[in-house]
């Protein structure tokens, strides 16, 4: 990929990310007693403007190494693509709801990851981890961070 067409997909990017908005967490967990921002709410407010720019995300589940895991492609108009995956780990396996469960939640992690969007407050983490009595909790996770970031050209 040349130098020229990589500054076009980042230029757009860079473009699109200053007129992102923080998203207000408008959900609640109640199993650790945190608030979040449900995949609508970011995708109501990146979706125009990543559109105005150029943008568009894909979100597909694929199998690698006998796992499922969510692909989050965001493909620019120049022909070239970000894109990173992320390990689904349903709490229950072979539920399908559990794997449907895990799929919103990194759906909606992952895309918040990839075009670095904020909300209002980040504290999940610190709330996640202490009990409603302040004890210490191991908190389940059914996914996992991204694991690989790939910048390239969408093959026809």
């Amino acid at each position: 990929m040349e130098k020229k067409d990589t500054e076009t997909l980042t230029d757009a990017l860079i473009k699109a990310q200053e007129e992102f908005t923080s998203v207000t967490k408008n959900r609640v967990n109640p199993f650790y007693n945190s608030k979040y921002a449900d995949l609508e709410s970011i995708w109501n407010m990146c979706r125009p403007i990543l559109n105005k720019h150029g943008f568009a995300v894909s979100q597909t589940t694929e199998i690698k190494d006998n796992n499922f895991v969510l692909v989050t492609a965001l493909m620019h108009t120049s022909g070239h693509s970000i894109s990173g995956t992320y390990l689904l780990s349903p709490s229950k396996p072979n539920d399908p709801q559990a794997l449907a469960a895990a799929v919103t939640y990194a759906r909606r992690n992952a895309l918040g990851a990839l075009l670095c969007i904020v909300t209002d407050e980040d504290s999940d983490c610190q709330q996640g981890q202490q009990g409603q009595q302040g004890q210490q909790v191991q908190q389940v996770q059914h996914t996992q961070p991204v694991q690989q970031v790939s910048v390239g050209q969408e093959s026809n």
